[in-house]
């Protein structure tokens, strides 16, 4: 994740940091749903749901908004 968000940051206009970064943005979303849908399959709390949902899921749509905003993506 970190060399991920540093070789966005250090080549800002380049496409493939931009397609790196979303693709690794978008995995991020869909382990989120993993943590949600465990949880209604389960029918019991699984570790992470509440900082899936209200962290994690929140801040990575802020920042694809934020970069299809800026035209970065």
């Amino acid at each position: 994740m970190a060399i991920i968000t540093f070789s966005k940051a250090l080549y800002l206009e380049s496409y493939w940091s931009s397609v790196l970064f979303v693709s690794f943005l978008i995995f991020v979303l869909l382990h989120n749903l993993i943590h949600i849908l465990q949880t209604l399959i389960v029918r019991a709390y699984t570790p992470g749901l509440y900082t899936a949902i209200l962290l994690v899921t929140l801040y990575t749509v802020y920042v694809l908004f934020r970069l299809r905003d800026a035209s970065l993506i």
